[in-house]
C-alpha cells in the first residue's frame, strides 16, 4: 500500500534578494520537518511554463491530499450507490485512485 506524506500540504513563496518570486515550495503541515514535497518553478523565459501556470500547478500539487481523500471517499459511495450498474464516473474515480497509488 502506498503511504502518502499527511496532509494538508501548503505552499511557501520563496523569494530572492529583490524579494521576487522565484519559484513555490509544497510542504507537509507537521511540526517535524520532512523536507520539500516538490517545488515548482516557472522557466517561461525558456520556452517553459509560465508564471500563471506555475501558479496553477502549485495551488493543483498542494491540494492533492485533500482532493484525494474526497475522491476516494466519492467512489466508495459510488460503489454502493451504483452496484449492477456501469457507470463512467465510478470508473473514472477508480483509475485516478489506482493511478495516485502507482497501481
Amino acid at each position: 500500500m502506498t503511504k502518502f506524506t499527511p496532509g494538508p500540504w501548503h505552499l511557501e513563496d520563496a523569494r530572492g534578494v529583490e524579494d521576487e518570486h522565484l519559484f513555490w515550495e509544497v510542504l507537509g503541515d507537521s511540526e517535524v520537518y520532512r523536507g520539500y514535497l516538490a517545488t515548482l518553478q516557472h522557466s517561461e523565459g525558456i520556452s517553459g511554463t509560465t508564471r500563471e501556470e506555475n501558479d496553477a500547478n502549485a495551488l493543483l500539487v498542494s491540494a492533492a491530499p485533500e482532493m484525494y481523500a474526497a475522491l476516494e471517499r466519492l467512489a466508495r459511495v459510488a460503489a454502493v450507490e451504483l452496484t449492477g450498474k456501469r457507470d463512467d464516473v465510478l470508473e473514472q474515480a477508480q483509475s485516478a485512485l489506482e493511478k495516485a497509488r502507482g497501481e
